[in-house]
This record gives structure tokens, sequence and C-alpha cells, in this order.
């Protein structure tokens, strides 16, 4: 819970696993239940937010096809400020839109965190919800560190960016919760992933940046495994050598 404006109000971390993983699947279980330093990746991402005493509740969005499997684990790593396990969409931005439709308060702050990302970090995280007191929309970010370009149909080179000029949002994303159920209210139907801080700005807020540790990585294929592990060893290790 935070104080905006001389009230106190209410946080909730959306965690968004709906997505099928067909990317990278493991005996048919999308990524979200692989295990990394023996629990699955969609649990890293919940004990994030169990663990800060900032969060009030969480929601878990799941692909509901995998709902007996997400009981299953659930019941071994009990998530007190787990209020409500809802489906997810077709589309990233429908997901979104279930999980906030299951928030309980109408004010306060709603986090969106992707349940693949297990490493962003809790300082990140209290980061963006301190400059959320005073901006309606922030996001977490990373520069580009790669040549970003745009090809033709023929798979050759058509313009080089300039990378200085250039960033990629990661986790997580914070909004006044009026801010973002307007947002998604005006989308109407796509079929086509849409970002949300897009979608709020579209409707006339301006998202406020906060620069991320370069670790902050969603796991999207195998080769990322082996990263992340190491990432989350080396934070264990650090934490008890403390």
């Amino acid at each position: 819970m935070i104080t905006k404006n001389g009230t106190q109000q209410r946080i909730t971390a959306v965690i968004l696993t709906g997505g099928s993983g067909s990317r990278m699947q493991r005996e048919g279980v999308p990524k979200q239940f692989i295990e990394i330093i023996g629990k699955p990746i969609f649990i890293h991402c919940l004990e994030i937010y169990q663990n800060m005493s900032l969060v009030d509740e969480i929601v878990l969005v799941i692909d509901e096809k995998y709902r007996p499997l997400y009981n299953e684990e659930l019941k071994k790593y009990p998530t007190p400020k787990l209020k409500q396990i809802v489906s997810g969409g077709k589309y990233r931005h429908e997901s979104v839109q279930n999980g906030v439709n299951a928030v309980s308060h109408d004010e306060g702050l709603i986090i969106i965190q992707n349940g693949v990302n297990p490493t962003t970090s809790p300082e990140t995280i209290k980061l963006c919800i301190n400059r959320a007191t005073t901006f309606p929309a922030v996001s977490a970010y990373v520069p580009a560190f790669h040549a970003v370009f745009l090809s033709n149909e023929d798979d050759t080179l058509d313009k080089v960016y300039d990378r200085k000029m250039l960033s990629y949002t990661v986790d997580p994303q914070v909004y006044d919760t009026s801010v973002i159920k307007e947002a998604l209210s005006e989308v109407g139907a796509s079929e086509k992933d849409l970002p949300i801080v897009e979608l709020v700005k579209e409707a006339g807020h301006q998202v406020s940046l906060i620069l991320s540790d370069m670790s902050n990585h969603k796991i999207t294929n195998s080769h990322d495994l082996a990263y992340v592990s190491d990432v989350l060893r080396t934070r264990r290790q650090v934490h008890e050598n403390i």
C-alpha cells in the first residue's frame, strides 16, 4: 500500500502466464511450468510480489486448459496475497484486461508483470511504484544494445536506426487503476497484440520511464534458461551472505 495525494491506496500485481509458450515447450507443458532452481518459473514471479510489503494482492492470469497444473503447483508454494486466478485471452491486451477486471480496488496502482520473467528486481519495482505516485503510467526499460534496422520483403537491409535513440520496455509496468481501465476500454476488437504502454499513451496519458538493470530478462527460448538461472542463483547467494 502507498500514500498518494494524502490517502492510502492499494497495489495489485497482475502476473500474466496465459501464453501457450509455443516456441518453448517441454513435453507439451508451457514454459511457465519449467523448473529453474527447484521451482516453476511462474512461482518465482509470484514470490517476487508475495515478498514485497508494498504489494497488497496478486491476480494470476493463466492458460485455462492448464488450471489443474497451476493448482497443483500452487499447493506446493502457498501465496497468501494471491486473491484471484483468471483465464487469459487470445492476445496479451485481452489477458491484461481480464486481470485488471479482477482487481478488487477502483483506486490505487496496478502492476503488470510477465509471468516468465523471474529476474525483475524488487529495487526496480519499488522505483516504478514510487514514480507512479506522481505519474499515471510508468514502465521500466533498458537501452537497445544491438543495431536496430528495417528490412525489405526480400530480406535486404532498408534502414538502420540510431540505437542511442532506441530502448525497449521490460517489467514491470505500473499504472493508476483508472488510467489502465480507461485505456483498455477504448481498444475494441483487435486481431493483433497491442502494447499496453501504447494504449495508455494513445489515451492521452504520459508514460514515465525508469531505467532497469540489464538482468531484467523475459524467458523466450531455451537459451534464456541458463542465463536466468545464473541471475537467480547469484541473487540467492548474495542474499544468503548478507
